[in-house]
């Protein structure tokens, strides 16, 4: 498990027998170290959050060591870019872009750099070391590999090609991995891959190594028939195992070279950002499907989750599991990748509508509302859940907890287990707003003056245990700005903690010196 924070303790309230609420019981894998309630629940607030997240680049930044896997799915008609040096359409396993901006980063001469310099973007597969293609030396070369030769001047100075794909069948079978998950770090964002999927451990896991990484990927799951993987970096890309397989090849256009008329607009890391910026709610278009009643998770299990660097203790680790804990989870994916197609429950959706409830609002309560206006929100929260026949505050919560999540039908063992992390965050709202409540208007108070303490303490310390990543976001920027937060590989420490709204020339001096967030290892 994750270092526990201090959790909600109602204390000196008449509401602790309304706190428990009966979950049913729904295991996976291994009595020993299979997935369960206990740890669906005691992690309720860490699966809600990489539900929530989950295809979206804000969140995935900012909790960026996913522990998470979901089956996902792309229906026929759906355009995809890649960016390389050739004409020729790529064979065998490559990566491809859902952004025109991440792929034209990687349309370069065959030993040129992408527009972000020396650890800059790379285009899908990463910075410096992005995937080669399988069927060329020069790529390999090309992309700082065990090849590496001195660039060739007149090659650097070519442009390169924009490739575009688009796809001829419904796809099926893609594994989504959580979190920033296409960053080459050593902060734990590529621990899913490496140490569980994989079986990698010590010095045998590589930060680069991308072409190696996507080649195993693919033959661990060629098994399962997976069509690819999808992961985030600086925009969300797929791992394609066969180029040949599902993909009809649109087009090639040559894109500018250092002296060609036009390389004065190309892309720079502003309007990288823009685009990005874009999709930090999702990638929009219908483009992708996830089947979220297919979740597997760390979060599920019995593991010590624990960061050894006591400085990240926020980001989840998997350094400390054993191979038997490692083992079990790994046939829990590989059962959910084996099994036919299931109806699933849209727990992205609940999750939204439970974070648009209340995100704006108990910011508020904690920080900013007068005795009056808090009595006046709580309220409007809660009034809607209470039967003023029948003045029992613990059915008031049950009807609280259950109001979004009546809209489940669950069908899988792994949608009882997200059901319960649900239930457990919902809940945490609702138990904690209802003692709150109880303090306000059990209190003599004069309207004007600030709540008491121990009211806005229970929001306070509530919020700190939610972390949501809506709780980051800049709000709205002027035309000339983006919302930057760091993604691999842009940006500083303060970006990360802080994100702010930037433009063109103060982002170009952000994290490109010692404070470069993804430098802290």
């Amino acid at each position: 498990m994750l270092a526990k924070g201090s959790l909600l303790v109602l204390l000196g309230c008449k509401l602790s027998s309304a706190i428990s609420t009966p979950i049913s019981q729904h295991v996976l894998g291994s009595p020993e170290f299979g997935a369960g309630q206990s740890s669906a629940i005691e992690n309720g607030n860490h699966i809600f959050n990489a539900v929530h997240s989950s295809m979206r680049q804000w969140g995935s930044s900012i909790q960026h060591n996913g522990m998470s896997f979901f089956l996902a799915s792309m229906p026929e008609g759906v355009m995809m870019y890649h960016g390389t040096h050739t004409a020729e359409r790529v064979k065998g396993m490559q990566w491809l872009a859902f952004e025109i901006e991440h792929a034209e980063n990687f349309a370069r001469g065959r030993f040129g750099r992408g527009p972000g310099g020396p650890g800059g973007p790379g285009g899908p597969g990463g910075p410096g070391d992005p995937p080669p293609s399988a069927s060329s030396k020069s790529d390999e070369k090309r992309h700082g590999g065990s090849g590496a030769s001195k660039l060739n001047d007149e090659d650097e100075q070519k442009g390169g090609y924009l490739h575009m794909y688009r796809t001829n069948r419904a796809i099926t079978r893609l594994l989504y991995i959580d979190g920033m998950s296409a960053g080459k770090t050593d902060l734990g964002t590529l621990d899913t891959q490496d140490i569980l999927l994989l079986n990698m451990t010590g010095d045998s896991l590589p930060m680069h190594g991308e072409h190696e990484r996507g080649l195993k990927l693919c033959a661990w799951g060629k098994p399962y028939n997976i069509d690819g993987f999808i992961r985030t970096e600086a925009g969300i890309e797929i791992i394609w195992c066969e180029f040949e397989d599902g993909l009809d090849f649109i087009s090639h256009n040559r894109r500018p070279g250092a002296k060609d008329q036009g390389v004065e607009d190309s892309l720079g890391t502003f309007e990288y950002y823009r685009a990005m910026e874009a999709r930090y709610q999702g990638i929009a278009g219908g483009r992708v499907t996830v089947d979220y009643s297919s979740m597997v998770s760390a979060f599920f299990y019995q593991m010590n989750l624990t960061n050894p660097d006591s400085e990240r203790s926020e980001l989840p680790r998997l350094l400390a599991p054993t191979n038997s804990e490692l083992g079990a989870m790994r046939k829990d994916v590989e059962a959910v990748l084996a099994r036919t197609q299931s109806v699933s429950v849209h727990w992205q959706g609940i999750a939204d509508m439970i974070v648009s409830r209340y995100a704006l609002r108990l910011p508020y309560l904690a920080t900013k509302a007068t005795n009056s206006a808090f009595k006046s929100d709580i309220n409007t929260l809660l009034n809607t859940f209470i039967d003023y026949d029948n003045l029992f505050i613990d059915t008031a919560i049950k009807q609280c907890t259950h109001h979004y999540l009546r809209a489940a039908i669950p069908s899988t063992k792994e949608d009882f287990l997200i059901l319960a992390a649900l239930e457990k965050v919902s809940h945490t709202i609702c138990s904690t707003l209802f003692a709150a409540r109880e303090i306000m208007f059990s209190e003599k108070l004069d309207d004007q003056e600030m709540p008491p303490a121990k009211a806005t303490k229970l929001i306070s310390d509530m919020i700190a245990w939610l972390n949501w990543t809506e709780w980051k976001r800049c709000g709205a920027c002027a035309y000339d700005e983006v919302c930057v937060v760091a993604i691999w590989p842009f940006g500083s420490v303060e970006d990360h903690t802080h994100p702010s709204c930037q433009n063109s020339t103060q982002l170009q001096v952000r994290g490109h010196g010692g404070d470069g967030y993804w430098r802290r290892g």
